[in-house]
């Protein structure tokens, strides 16, 4: 690379310096490098069946070491131990993603002389769908003079392995068959409550259902049915 300098002000310029050179070499040492793991995120929680393990190559590796391990009720298990791996990627088959659970994925790269050190990232499994919220108001069948109301609920029982963060769904409609939908909400985890305010009179019909971080779905509430006066 090369690099000059000059300076400027509101009517006149410098000359430049003469060109500074400098260049970038790769390291062929790796003990003090790490390997970047690129996706997925660490973090990641879902329900797949299929999972592509991706990584930044490093110029000067020849090969790579990859291990994975599962952490399903406090037992803990090597699903892949594979060294050797020239690409930067592996595809988790539907096997070796069989189970729910806390996966550890840890990726090293090495050559002749010198290695990195593992450089590890987590993502969770889950298929477990999560319990279907309990509505507590307005109660089935209320009416009311006031436009703005407040639905209430209760989340429901917290079941499988992976705990994932859990929205409430809330769906109001003009018709029982929910095909003309007059608001949804997306309710953050931990929050059960929503206001709305409905800009007609008229009989209106609302249900709620969970949806967690992996996308697994409850299903939906029994119909509850609100007249605005």
């Amino acid at each position: 690379y090369n690099w000059r300098i000059r300076g400027e002000n509101f009517a006149y310029v410098s000359s430049y310096n003469f060109p500074v050179a400098f260049s970038i070499v790769p390291n062929e040492d790796l003990s003090g490098q790490s390997v970047t793991l690129a996706t997925p995120a660490d973090g990641f929680i879902g329900n797949d069946s299929a999972i592509t393990l991706n990584w930044n190559a490093i110029s000067t590796a020849d090969t790579y070491d990859l291990e994975l391990t599962n952490t399903l009720s406090s037992n803990t298990i090597t699903v892949v131990n594979e060294t050797g791996l020239i690409s930067t990627n592996y595809a988790l088959s539907a096997t070796e993603l069989n189970d729910e659970g806390t996966y550890r994925w840890s990726v090293r790269a090495l050559n002749a002389t010198s290695e990195t050190p593992m450089t590890t990232s987590t993502f969770q499994i889950d298929r477990t769908a999560p319990s279907t919220p309990v509505p507590s108001a307005p109660e089935d069948n209320a009416s009311t003079n006031v436009a703005t109301v407040g639905f209430e609920w209760a989340m429901g029982e917290v079941v499988g392995e992976v705990q994932s963060p859990v929205e409430t769904v809330l769906e109001l409609a003009s018709d029982d068959s929910f095909t003309t939908l007059v608001q949804t909400y997306e309710v953050a985890s931990g929050t059960t409550v929503q206001d709305h305010t409905f800009a007609e009179a008229g009989t209106y019909y609302w249900r709620l259902k969970a949806v967690d971080a992996a996308s697994n779905e409850s299903v939906f509430t029994t119909t509850r049915t609100l007249t605005i006066q």
